[in-house]
């Protein structure tokens, strides 16, 4: 049986960083908002989550996710593409990494305070990819334990002063790059796969 994959899929900076400390009225996203919604980005992203069947959260994504991408998926206003994602989102199980959420409210959520035994668990069973949707944390706990077998990173052309950094504490790797997708802004789409 072939193990299913684990993408790891988020946005970073030039300088690595994957929010700006400065920014708080949005949530230090702001800077990500033009390259996300280009034209080409939707369809990169599209072409990496529609082939995953299930979703891995961190509670505060999750919470973002449930505010933003929700309502959404019944907006006739809204992009198509965002449509479609936002559908994908309440339709797919989401297995979501929380000590503190004991009755979520989106559809085909599932809660886990040990969500590395249930990705482990997951990866043995049958079925599609498993996508982490911008969890940086998880992410990194992921990388450590060499879980990841492919990286979705969208870097903007952007250089933040102050933030998180997405690899800090990560042991070293190999990876080959699988595609290279030029977004208008200048923002690159990098799909990684472990060596």
């Amino acid at each position: 049986m072939t193990q299913r994959r684990l993408i790891a899929s988020i946005t970073v900076s030039l300088n690595g960083l994957i929010n700006d400390a400065t920014d708080p009225a949005t949530a230090g996203m702001g800077w990500l908002h033009e390259h996300a919604t280009a034209e080409v980005t939707r369809a990169h992203f599209e072409g990496i989550w529609r082939g995953a069947d299930t979703i891995v959260l961190g509670r505060k994504n999750y919470e973002g996710f449930l505010g933003y991408w929700r309502p959404l998926a019944t907006d006739d206003t809204a992009h198509p593409r965002d449509r479609a994602l936002a559908t994908w989102l309440t339709d797919t199980p989401k297995i979501v990494a929380s000590t503190t959420i004991d009755d979520p409210t989106w559809e085909q959520t599932t809660i886990t305070t040990d969500p590395i035994t249930d990705i482990r668990a997951l990866k043995q069973q049958p079925g599609g990819d498993i996508i982490v949707l911008n969890s940086a944390s998880l992410i990194r706990q992921l990388l450590r334990l060499d879980l990841v077998d492919a990286l979705n990173l969208h870097q903007a052309p952007t250089i933040l002063g102050a933030g998180d950094r997405l690899l800090d504490e990560v042991p070293t790797s190999r990876w080959a790059l699988d595609s290279v997708t030029t977004i208008p802004t200048g923002a690159l789409a990098l799909l990684y796969s472990r060596r």
